[in-house]
């Protein structure tokens, strides 16, 4: 296996949407990132280290850890090692990568403290040590790994923590910024009160949607990644509710965070090289086609279209009115995302992860030259919000492949019961209507993503 010889720390999360209102946002000034491109990288390439990386199967997260693992392992002077609570498709998918050891139940892991030690201990004790803790979802058990790293000489913590699944359920409305808990109460705070124990520091990466599509497939097996609520309803032809009211009906858009778990393994990457601690950072936009979050709408649209879906009709219920736990919907119903606008001023001069078919997402989105006078006619945000929806739509087709990887027997009619959505649809003082897409535009907008003319 060719070893890198310098390893480009590659780009923050790309958080995609298509038709969202932009609102201004105020840069923070970003004092890590190299004043112009002659200056040393604000992020050098990790070197000299080892990792240890806590991962917890069926979650979301599991493939951060897993091209994070993969990603790390080809860098020259870093080892890699995970531990993992399971033994199932998730731990394969691990075992599978050359040069990462790896820890699970099955070879005897007794809990995530004593692999973590083991773990450090079969790498080289000349190395600075890295433990970035993917598995942890609550105050009490991030506060217990950071001890264990403490008594271990770790040098440097980092906690990646989903903010959909360790939400505290405030229903807090409106952006949350950085000094906001978006985590499970007391997870962030347990963090940085260890922070001192730390050379390195000790930093938080949060995510919210992790759009991927390696060494995750149990959580599309179990249901616990939230696009599986669409794949299940598209892939048996089904209706898919949201909350409302939604943009049409004159309320604000429902929408959430998506980040690729490629983007955001880089993005741990570069806070783990960094010397500087940057205590908590949100996986978002850096650069176009990355605009914002993607409305609920938009992510059912996008499922539908990687689906093959004729016709999808969206059901709109009304918020706070038990409607989501009747069809187990997994988002909040709020309009409540991360602001990473400081992540966009601090990793802006990051560039991209390589990825094939976003970039064939990009050419595909890119209108033809207009040369004349109709260059006067070209609507150069409509493009760029046309890119972006191109991008989403094939980040979430990734998800579905995996989904279907996992799920081939999805046929229209099988499946688990849709009775809670057929009940919403019947009752009058909880339905605000429906969305309707379809391929031939006689509804609202196509299925597919728009190309801007």
């Amino acid at each position: 296996m060719a070893l890198r010889k310098v390893a480009v720390i590659s780009a923050v999360a790309s958080s995609v949407t298509g038709f969202v209102p932009r609102a201004p946002r105020t840069f923070a000034t970003a004092p890590l990132r190299a004043a112009d491109e002659d200056e040393e990288p604000a992020f050098p390439p990790l070197a000299d280290a080892e990792v240890v990386i806590l991962h917890r199967s069926r979650s979301s997260l599991a493939a951060v850890a897993y091209e994070l693992a993969s990603s790390l392992r080809e860098l020259e002077g870093v080892g890699v090692g995970v531990a993992t609570d399971g033994d199932g498709a998730d731990a394969k998918a691990l075992q599978a990568l050359k040069c990462v050891r790896t820890l699970t139940p099955a070879d005897g892991m007794s809990g995530y403290d004593e692999a973590l030690t083991s773990l450090f201990e079969q790498g080289d004790s000349s190395r600075r040590r890295i433990l970035v803790d993917a598995s942890s979802l609550t105050a009490d058990a991030a506060a217990e790994r950071a001890q264990t790293a403490k008594n271990l000489n770790v040098d440097a913590l980092c906690l990646v923590g989903d903010a959909l699944t360790a939400d505290d359920g405030s229903g807090k409305r409106g952006e949350l910024g950085n000094k906001d808990e978006a985590l499970a109460p007391g997870l962030e705070t347990a963090v940085r009160a260890q922070a001192n124990h730390f050379p390195g520091g000790a930093t938080v990466v949060r995510c919210e949607m992790v759009l991927g599509a390696r060494g995750c497939d149990e959580a599309f097996q179990y249901r616990n990644h939230p696009l599986a609520y669409f794949f299940e309803r598209c892939a048996r032809n089904r209706m898919a509710p949201i909350p409302g009211p939604g943009p049409r009906a004159g309320g604000p858009p429902m929408l959430v965070g998506a980040a690729r778990a490629a983007d955001v393994a880089r993005l741990v990457e570069a806070v783990v090289s960094s010397e500087t601690p940057l205590g908590v950072v949100t996986a978002g936009p850096v650069r176009p086609p990355a605009h914002g979050p993607a409305p609920y709408a938009q992510l059912a649209r996008a499922a539908a279209f990687a689906g093959g879906v004729e016709r999808a009709r969206l059901p709109l219920y009304a918020p706070g009115n038990g409607g989501r736990e009747r069809v187990g919907f997994p988002l909040a119903d709020a309009p409540r995302h991360l602001d990473a606008s400081t992540t966009a001023a601090a990793f802006e001069h990051l560039p991209e992860v390589p990825d094939a078919r976003r970039d064939a997402a990009v050419v595909a989105s890119t209108p033809p030259k207009r040369y004349g006078a109709r260059k006067l006619t070209f609507n150069a945000e409509a493009a760029a919000l046309s890119t972006a929806e191109h991008v989403l739509f094939a980040a979430v087709g990734d998800c579905y492949d995996a989904w279907r990887r996992v799920n081939g027997d999805a046929a229209e009619g099988d499946g688990a019961s849709f009775d809670g959505d057929e009940d919403l649809v019947k009752d009058g003082d909880a339905l605000l209507g429906s969305l309707v897409f379809t391929r031939d535009a006689k509804y609202h907008e196509p299925l597919g993503p728009l190309v801007a003319k």
